[in-house]
């Protein structure tokens, strides 16, 4: 029963069928009554019951104050309960381990209830509480430095505490310099001495009892070094007015700001300006400045001349090709000396104003160079299209008479790889050849002149595209 009395049943086929079976309280290691019946057939059943009630009882591991992020290992001693339930109070799942383990992320009061349960017991649920406190009570150790004199030693550093006090507002500060002196104790050290220039780290140790994270440190590195300024510069000592504005650069050190003066009576305080001049000559100037340096201020001078340059210039005609004709350039250039034309087909001229015949059909990236004075020279590229039909000829009279009208022979052509143009008296004899459109007959052989009559040629011929030529004619020679 309730009362932890364990009954046994006892069922026995005494005084016939239909006899009742009879139950006796006992306890146990008691015998059983017995029916004095002859013919009695006995049975026991023995019954036990779970009579006591759950008990809940949880704790916190180790304690139940903590700073976020707070991880509290719950414990369990709860006695005759079978299923827990765990509410942490922070709104996150609850849990129904046993014995749990919890991450309280954010600063606050939380009630934690742990639910037992057994539904076999006589009273089957009992709640155990548990106040977990998360605080916010942090430190932030910090501090800045200054190295007030790094020219001569001992070199002197200033360090003043910026650290951050948690809810008791007070702290111990413990200092060490990284140099091997005694630590110093206290909130500001007095200006420190280090003997020689290197890297030092400095450490900050910042301690409270009641903070979360005491005690907290930090530590900072620099370097001591004689800072000396220098300024310094690179730039051409002659430039051209076409090179257009000069861009100056900046090699000095330590400067932590300039001031350029170009000679021509503008400055900048830029730290790589850049700057148009006229033609002429300046002292270019450049002070930089840093305060903290061991000397605050240097200067760097330095000459420049601008010389006028060559102007690239021309025209062209006609701009619309005409088939087989040649493109006359016309020069507009200022202040060159001479010229390089590069035609874009593998031939040049230093010609001012050359006429050119181009050997295929194309557009061509014509570039005339124009050379002035102090290498100031300047290059001008324009698109020439030109229009060539494979084609070869010769004239059929030259008159060479020193007129200086048709006295030369050639052969015509346009888009002409290669050729051969033979060219015999009357007796057979081949009084010319040539390979070149610019080498032409002049009606000589061997120096003589030749007689006024007919002479006969052979001329073959390959085109650029491939096709092949070939001509027997005559030529008249007259006076």
């Amino acid at each position: 029963d309730k009362n932890g009395i364990v009954y046994q049943a006892i069922c026995g086929g005494c005084g016939g069928p239909g006899a009742a079976a009879t139950a006796f309280p006992t306890t146990p290691g008691s015998l059983s009554p017995t029916n004095p019946s002859s013919n009695c057939n006995l049975a026991a059943l023995k019954i036990s019951f779970e009579m006591g009630a759950v008990v809940a009882k949880a704790t916190a591991d180790p304690n139940d104050t903590g700073c976020a992020p707070f991880l509290v290992n719950f414990k369990n001693a709860s006695t005759n309960a079978k299923i827990f339930t765990w509410d942490f109070g922070d709104g996150s799942p609850t849990s129904p381990l046993k014995e749990p383990s919890h991450t309280f992320m954010t600063p606050g009061v939380y009630t934690v209830r742990m639910v037992a349960h057994n539904p076999d017991a006589c009273i089957e649920y009992d709640t155990s509480y548990i106040t977990i406190i998360v605080d916010d009570n942090m430190i932030d150790a910090d501090f800045n430095f200054e190295i007030i004199d790094s020219c001569t030693a001992p070199y002197q550093v200033r360090f003043t505490n910026s650290s951050k006090y948690g809810h008791s507002g007070t702290a111990t500060f413990t200092w060490d310099f990284g140099d091997g002196s005694p630590k110093f104790v206290g909130k500001n050290p007095p200006v420190h001495n280090y003997a020689s220039k290197g890297y030092y780290s400095v450490m900050l140790i910042m301690s409270d009892p009641d903070a979360c994270n005491s005690p907290d440190t930090i530590i900072k590195t620099f370097s001591i070094d004689s800072r000396f300024l220098k300024a310094a510069s690179s730039f051409p000592d002659v430039i051209c007015t076409k090179a257009g504005a000069i861009l100056f650069s900046n090699s000095s050190t330590n400067a932590t700001s300039v001031l350029w003066d170009f000679g021509d009576g503008t400055t900048s305080t830029e730290l790589t300006p850049t700057h148009l001049f006229d033609t002429g000559t300046y002292w270019i100037t450049l002070i930089a400045f840093n305060t903290s340096a061991c000397n605050t201020t240097d200067t760097f001078k330095q000459k420049i001349t601008v010389k006028p340059g060559a102007l690239a210039d021309f025209d062209f005609d006609p701009k619309i090709p005409i088939e087989n004709d040649s493109t006359h350039f016309t020069n507009r250039s200022k202040f060159a000396r001479s010229y390089l034309w590069i035609f874009g087909d593998g031939t040049n001229s230093y010609m001012e104003h050359p006429s050119h015949l181009f050997t295929k059909t194309g557009t061509f990236k014509t570039c005339l160079v124009a050379y002035g004075p102090e290498n100031c020279n300047d290059t001008l590229c324009k698109m020439v299209s030109a229009e060539v039909v494979p084609r070869i000829d010769v004239p059929t009279a030259f008159t060479p008479n020193g007129d200086g009208k048709n006295d030369v022979l050639y052969v015509k052509g346009a888009a002409v790889q290669s050729f051969e143009f033979s060219i015999y008296n009357r007796w057979g004899e081949m009084v010319f050849q040539s390979n070149s459109m610019e080498q032409g007959w002049n009606g000589t052989y061997k120096g003589t002149p030749q007689p006024m009559e007919t002479y006969a040629y052979i001329l073959k011929a390959t085109f650029i595209n491939g096709e092949t030529y070939s001509k027997r004619g005559n030529i008249t020679l007259l006076e």
